[in-house]
């Protein structure tokens, strides 16, 4: 064991990194070895297609497993680039959603100049700046910009879904990467990046286990009319497991794990893991508000997936709906919380 631990230091202390995010990276690596074999001993049951699916979502997984694990060990500028980049990919995505605005395409120019200057100041840790640019100041320029093109055609249409995109994808999602760049010493366990990769841990488990308990188990309709994979059975089953992974990995990651001490007259109490179980039950609802959210935009516009850009999975929008949402509603709590 003990050589073990000391392979363990070595490799993180060779990659600058702390070594319980390496352990977390491991576990993730084993739990998707586990999960794969487990997928390919249940293949010879499934039709052609199904096989051909699962193993193109195999490969996304694997890939997306390795270009994330990348970007923990780069830090908090590969970070930023990680989630500007699936920023603009979810942006170019829902953009397809939207009719058409070829007389307005400058403005489509300005909001990707926007989401470039969003994460400028996420780079800069100008949080001020950050709270207040798409929020206020981009919200009254698009509008603005809109205008002098002289059609007022579909102009309230075209303003709200171009702005609501920018917030939910641009903005909302970008508090995953700010998180990131929080000072380091509230967090000894693991630093800012211990944040980061709890968030999206909980984020994705929460979708997967969702999916899993809804289709080993799913009978009452959650979401018929906006997602109707979804399930009650689902909801609980992720429900447990997001509780439980937070419980998990809060020490490991976060200072969440620590006691709380309550007092009263001449009594007090201490109780641990009290801040671990309100992330979880943060990210938990978030994760589904976001994919349900996502999948109502995507009935609206009448496509089954944002894109085909993730094979076997759907687009980026498939895969980072739920964190649109879980990643400002984290942030907020962590940063009233400790900063």
């Amino acid at each position: 064991m003990s050589d073990l631990l000391s392979s363990v230091f070595g490799i993180a202390d060779f990659l600058e990194i702390r070594p319980n995010i390496l352990i977390v990276l491991g576990g993730i690596f084993l739990a998707m070895v586990f999960g794969s074999l487990i997928r390919l001993w249940a293949l010879p049951a499934s039709s052609p297609e199904k096989t051909k699916s699962r193993i193109d979502s195999l490969k996304s997984w694997w890939t997306l497993f390795i270009i994330f694990a990348l970007v923990i060990t780069l830090g908090r500028t590969g970070g930023i680039v990680f989630m500007a980049v699936l920023s603009f990919l979810g942006l170019r995505e829902f953009l397809r959603f939207l009719p058409p605005q070829q007389s307005r395409w400058h403005t489509v120019l300005w909001a990707y100049g926007a989401a470039v200057l969003n994460y400028f100041w996420i780079y800069l840790n100008l949080f001020e700046v950050f709270v207040a640019f798409i929020p206020v100041a981009v919200f009254l320029f698009l509008p603005m910009r809109m205008l002098l093109s002289g059609n007022t055609r579909g102009f309230l249409r075209d303003a709200a879904g171009l702005y609501w995109g920018l917030v939910l994808i641009v903005f909302c999602l970008s508090h995953g990467a700010y998180l990131m760049s929080l000072p380091s010493e509230p967090n000894p366990s693991a630093g800012a990046v211990g944040w980061f990769l709890f968030l999206v841990i909980l984020t994705e488990t929460n979708d997967i286990a969702q999916a899993i308990w809804g289709r080993r188990f799913g009978i009452h309709k959650l979401t018929p009319g906006i997602s109707p994979n979804k399930t009650w059975e689902g909801f609980f089953g992720g429900f447990f497991t997001t509780i439980i992974l937070a419980i998990v990995l809060a020490p490991l990651l976060t200072p969440l794990a620590e006691p709380i001490h309550l007092r009263w007259n001449s009594h007090s109490v201490s109780i641990s893991y009290v801040w671990a179980v309100v992330a979880g039950l943060i990210i938990f609802l978030g994760g589904l508000i976001g994919d349900i959210t996502m999948s109502a935009v995507k009935r609206d516009a009448g496509v089954k997936d944002s894109g085909a850009l993730v094979p076997g999975q759907g687009g980026i929008l498939d895969r980072i709906d739920s964190l649109t949402f879980t990643a400002p509603l984290f942030f907020y709590f962590v940063y009233f919380l400790y900063y």
